[in-house]
């Protein structure tokens, strides 16, 4: 069905000459085909250690990712090279970042554990 409207949505899209009709077939397009994905995705299990392991960071690379590219854009010129060496910095940016927010955590959780304590002894629970 969503796949179906995803086509038909585009086929309209490309026939029609108003602008904000073609809008609303691209919305629809859009929409539909995010659908489809999201379907997918639901019954389908990718196995793929590559995929799993960027999961585990996806937060990072989407919160870092612009720092690298900001300080490399006007120190290389070549856009292969850039984006390699954009890409290798954001990942390792994003693994140190994964492993001070787990060292962060854990002395939060060990600050919280030894308050409690405290708190435990001096009011009697």
């Amino acid at each position: 069905g969503a796949f179906a409207l995803c086509i038909a949505s585009h086929v309209a899209q490309k026939k029609i000459e108003n602008e904000s009709i073609q809008f609303i077939f691209i919305c629809i397009k859009n929409m539909s085909f995010a659908w489809v994905i999201v379907a997918l995705t639901t019954f389908l299990v990718i196995a793929n250690p590559v995929l799993s392991w960027l999961g585990k960071y996806v937060f990072e690379i989407y919160i870092l990712q612009r720092i690298p590219m900001a300080v490399f854009k006007s120190v290389i010129a070549n856009k292969y090279l850039y984006f390699c060496i954009c890409w290798i910095v954001t990942i390792l940016l994003a693994i140190v970042m994964k492993k001070v927010e787990f060292f962060i955590n854990k002395l939060l959780t060990d600050l919280i554990n030894k308050l409690e304590k405290v708190f435990r002894i001096q009011y009697g629970e």
